[in-house]
């Protein structure tokens, strides 16, 4: 056997293996994360992270190829040729795959198949016919093309090429008081009002309590409907522009550099970096450099997944669309919104849990003056997973992700819609006991009188059914649009309704004249006669109608009585809720049956744990889509819900109460409620 002339074929056959997994693998993935620069940002991988993992990328699985084909080689020649094949088909399915994904988007398992087929016939090519050999051999620089672009050409070019430091400003502040600035994310204005357009008090306290002691600018409103643009206005009173990260670089007058000469800096951004390290030495990540390659290796293996699968069969993968990581942790359920295919730029970070971030900035709150501390809460964003008194139960959905169809438009099941909508609010429950420890530290060190306090959101989202959650329409800015702002001002304990329109870009001019500092130069104004997010622009009397809208729909939904029972509640036939399911005579067999998924995490209850509340099954058989359902928990109704279809199947989640459950082995049954004689009957569905 000539050796060397075997080490230059293996050699070869590697080459060619590195330039088909380029095309399949390494490129699309780079194209995505160039378009969503902010992942990196977001999930603090700085300079070195980004260099490692795309060098490991493009060489390491070829690298490995090589090895696997070396091994086999020392035992069989055609043992070895036989993966070299199998692999290079496999690629070219891959490849093809993505091709055929832009003729034929939908068609799941068809597609997969014809690209098995021609993954095959170009195996078959590249093993008879020379050519194909010789043409991967051209390729062969591919793969470092591909990293030079990625590195030098993209947006992702900002994160590893040095940039100029940013230092605070020279600006004169007047006044010492501390200042304590809160940005909670994906908040509307209208999940906090009643139905007559005031703070709903019985439900939101604090916020109701701060509106009494502060300027609440009633007309806010946001022009930027995702966090990575939405945040820096809010710090800068800049729009993104082309390819603005959010990066102290990028906007360099920020609220955190003007105050930074005069101020000392308590930041805790989420998935942005303005605060720059000479004023915010100690941002970046705690975790070990090994740690952070593997969770980001782990996240963009579900991303290279939503690349690679049509849309029908990426349904099945974890969503990629509601965070920045933690992908895996995410139950299986639905496509990504598209962005070059897939958005990773969802906005939610998960290295630490929301509720331990925020206590991590209320002990980090001192009686300092002229302390500048900031925190973007990512709360109540989804995953929605609290309930307004702090506990938290399981946001996993074994059923897929069944709100929200392709592209974030949500579901025409307006009981869907509504069912995600009663999550939120109970969230937004839980950020206004949030809110209430804010007021509760600043009072426990002694500034809450003396303190600027600002309270906002960066954006809102729409609960309208068969349109977009996120993306702007005209017909979903009452939603979208509008956000909360509160600024009690120093020695200001009076309150009082701003009726202008007034956009979050205005915040730093806000904060710098309560603060008697040098105004900003420039600042993008609110507009008095439209309101815009993104591209969209409707009017602000249109605005209004359509928020006034929102909350007429969350009324009817969830009507107008005080509390949280109405939302924990909803659903048909609400006010057998809390009755025994003997009460209520028998109704008619229908043959439908109901599964429970999950149900054997009631047979051994931790009240101390996260609670399985969202109570989720399938019901086969014959039923018609909206019949009434009603759970039972340990032989008492705790909740009702509708069946829906989707997909074919018959399917069901309702939010029972913690109160419902209890420490060991908990009885859960599924009823179909029947009214039809005007007298409530149940037909148990489950064994």
């Amino acid at each position: 056997m000539n050796e060397p002339r075997v080490r230059r074929d293996l050699l070869i056959s590697a080459l060619h293996v590195a330039v088909l997994w380029a095309f399949a693998i390494a490129q699309p993935l780079f194209d995505v994360l160039s378009n969503n620069a902010e992942f990196f940002v977001a999930r603090g991988n700085g300079a070195a992270d980004i260099l490692i993992f795309s060098i490991g990328l493009v060489v390491l699985p070829p690298a490995g190829v090589l090895a696997l084909e070396w091994v086999l080689g020392r035992f069989s020649s055609r043992l070895s040729s036989f993966a070299h094949f199998t692999i290079i088909g496999a690629l070219s399915s891959a490849l093809a795959l993505q091709v055929l994904q832009e003729v034929a988007p939908d068609s799941g398992w068809p597609l997969i198949a014809i690209a098995i087929a021609i993954g095959a016939l170009a195996a078959f090519l590249y093993a008879s016919k020379k050519f194909v050999d010789s043409f991967l051999t051209v390729l062969s620089p591919a793969p470092a093309l591909f990293l030079v672009l990625f590195f030098f050409f993209s947006p992702v070019s900002e994160l590893i090429l040095p940039q100029e430091e940013v230092e605070a400003r020279a600006v004169d502040v007047g006044s010492k008081a501390p200042v304590v600035m809160v940005v909670f994310d994906e908040l509307p204005v209208a999940s906090l009002l009643d139905s007559k357009g005031r703070i709903d008090e019985s439900r939101y306290p604090h916020f109701a309590a701060l509106a009494r002691n502060s300027t609440w600018y009633r007309e806010a409103t946001t022009l930027e409907p995702y966090s990575n643009a939405a945040v820096p206005a809010i710090l800068s009173g800049q729009l993104s522009q082309g390819d603005s990260l959010p990066l102290a670089t990028d906007y360099p007058d920020n609220l955190f550099t003007l105050l930074g000469g005069s101020y000392r800096m308590n930041v805790h951004e989420a998935i942005s970096q303005l605060c720059p390290t000479s004023l915010c030495p100690d941002a970046g990540p705690d975790d070990p450099l090994a740690a952070r390659l593997g969770a980001l290796t782990s996240d963009l293996s579900v991303v290279s997944g939503h690349i690679l699968l049509p849309d029908e069969l990426s349904r099945g993968l974890p969503k990629v669309d509601q965070a920045f990581e933690g992908f895996r942790d995410e139950a299986p359920g639905g496509s990504a919104q598209a962005l070059n295919r897939v958005e990773i730029a969802g906005e939610q970070p998960l290295r630490e849990d929301r509720s331990g971030q925020f206590a991590r900035f209320l002990a980090s709150i001192r009686a300092e003056n002229r302390t500048f501390n900031f925190h973007h809460s990512v709360l109540p964003h989804t995953p929605w997973e609290f309930l307004p008194s702090g506990d938290i139960y399981s946001h996993q959905s074994h059923l897929g992700n069944y709100t929200v169809e392709a592209e974030s438009r949500w579901t025409e099941h307006r009981w869907l819609v509504e069912q995600a909508w009663q999550r939120h609010l109970l969230q937004v429950g839980y950020v206004d006991r949030l809110l209430g420890q804010i007021e509760e530290r600043m009072k426990e060190v002694g500034i809450w009188r003396r303190a600027l306090l600002v309270v906002t959101a960066d954006h809102g989202i729409s609960f309208q059914p068969g349109d977009q959650r996120r993306v702007p329409t005209a017909t979903n800015l009452g939603g979208i649009a509008g956000v909360p702002l509160f600024v009690k001002e120093p020695h200001h304990q009076t309150g009082r309704i701003s009726g202008r329109p007034t956009c979050t870009t205005e915040i730093p001019s806000i904060v710098m004249e309560a603060l008697d500092a040098d105004p900003l130069e420039e600042s993008q104004a609110c507009s008095a006669e439209n309101v815009r997010v993104g591209p969209i622009d409707i009017s602000v009397s249109r605005f209004r109608d359509q928020r006034e809208e929102v909350v007429g729909a969350m009324t009817r939904a969830f009507g107008t009585e005080p509390g949280w029972q109405p939302i924990l509640h909803h659903g048909p036939h609400d006010g057998i809720v809390g009755s025994r399911p003997a009460l209520f005579p028998p109704a008619s067999t229908s043959d439908a049956k109901a599964l429970i998924i999950g149900a054997q995490a009631y047979g051994a209850i931790d009240l101390d744990q996260e609670l399985p509340l969202l109570v989720q099954g399938t019901v086969t058989g014959p039923f018609d889509p909206g019949t009434p359902l009603a759970i039972a928990v340990n032989d008492q109704i705790s909740a009702v819900t509708r069946v829906y279809r989707l997909g074919g199947a018959g399917r069901f989640q309702a939010l029972i109460p913690r109160r419902a459950l209890r420490e060991g082995a908990n009885a859960i049954e599924v009823f179909r409620v029947d009214n039809e004689q005007r007298r409530i009957r149940l037909e148990p569905l489950t064994d």
